[in-house]
């Protein structure tokens, strides 16, 4: 696999970008698109949500009309997950409803989440990222919560945004650093 970057929705290669794994070809009685918010079939290295059809698949929600309505079209089911097909292998990049809008560009909280892990000291993996309405703007800003490795580690925050804004050209918002173990996960382990 090669480091990817998207832009505008295009998958492109780069330096800067991050590893994308393929997750495989469809096997024989599946079916994979990728299509835009009004079903549209999209491209090969174009980011849309991914809709699979099979066999083995459902046609519906159990008594609930209305998710079944929404999720399903003609056969076909939308995952909710965000991906890209290259070379008819299928690629994983996130779920949709995990996207941060802001101004009408699309942001991935993983990708920030990222750099986070790889920072000097901030926990890996003890970090979220995600978007909050702002009605003056007329759309969502991007907050980062992130844990010290340490309590008595002093990071500089404005150069961890300036970091995370050189690497992926993100509107940072607020970025806050909490004392160790401060954030709470479920049992699944998320924050």
């Amino acid at each position: 696999s090669v480091k990817k970057l998207i832009k505008n929705n295009e998958v492109v290669e780069a330096e800067n970008g991050f590893w994308v794994a393929s997750v495989g070809k469809p096997l024989d009685n599946i079916e994979v698109k990728i299509i835009d918010d009004n079903y549209n079939l999209l491209n090969e290295n174009v980011l849309g949500e991914i809709s699979i059809k099979s066999d083995c698949l459902a046609d519906g929600y159990h008594n609930n009309p209305k998710s079944t309505s929404e999720s399903f079209l003609d056969g076909w089911f939308r995952t909710g997950d965000l991906g890209y097909i290259q070379e008819d292998e299928l690629y994983v990049t996130g779920r949709k409803m995990d996207m941060i809008i802001v101004g009408g560009e699309n942001y991935y909280p993983q990708d920030i989440e990222q750099i986070l892990n790889e920072s000097d000291g901030i926990t890996p993996g003890r970090n979220v990222v995600f978007g909050v309405a702002d009605k003056d703007l007329g759309t969502e800003k991007i907050i980062v919560l992130a844990e010290s490795s340490n309590i008595d580690y002093e990071i500089d925050v404005e150069k961890l945004i300036e970091k995370i804004i050189t690497k992926l050209n993100v509107p940072i918002s607020d970025l806050h650093i909490l004392p160790p173990r401060t954030l709470v996960k479920s049992t699944a382990g998320k924050i």
